[in-house]
């Protein structure tokens, strides 16, 4: 069969004997025509909250959202310190004679590697051989006179530690 499309309208010739007021369109009574009955009951459409989770595990997955952390290890963890602090309050005494018993085990195993008093003794070069201290030039003050024979108030004298206003 021809498909009559707008270009081709103008082709189409109507015999001449047929007028459009002769022309009987059909009548439909509506009212008769029944309708099937559809049960949507049964069918199963998606909650909007399976629908959103749904678009947002999507989204993820291509990148364009990051997903939010979970708060529950946090929630955990503050719980468990909390309690920890709790236990350390409460039981104070213990802990202190547990920290003091454990700092007394490590010192001592500390001072057992380490030697007595070894640690103690100052030692700039072993392996030099020290020299006697001669006397130096800065002790001889002008004409060959030490600085023993200066007058009170000149020369070396005792230097006061702090401050002398009162």
């Amino acid at each position: 069969m021809p498909t009559i499309t707008k270009e081709r309208i103008s082709e189409i010739q109507l015999p001449s004997d047929i007028k459009l007021s002769d022309v009987e369109l059909p009548k439909v009574d509506l009212s008769k025509v029944e309708l099937p009955k559809v049960d949507l009951s049964k069918v199963e459409l998606p909650k909007a909250d399976d629908v959103s989770k749904a678009l947002v595990g999507a989204a993820t997955a291509v990148g364009l959202v990051k997903s939010r952390p979970r708060r529950w290890p946090y929630i955990v963890a503050g719980a468990i310190a909390l309690a920890a602090v709790g236990w350390v309050a409460m039981n104070w005494s213990k802990v202190r004679d547990w920290f003091d018993t454990v700092s007394a085990r490590v010192n001592q195993r500390m001072d057992a590697v380490q030697g007595e008093d070894e640690w103690d003794e100052t030692v700039a070069f072993t392996a030099a051989e020290t020299k006697p201290i001669e006397s130096s030039i800065d002790a001889v003050g002008p004409m060959g006179s030490t600085l023993d024979d200066y007058p009170n108030g000149l020369g070396v004298q005792p230097e006061t530690v702090g401050s002398t206003r009162a």
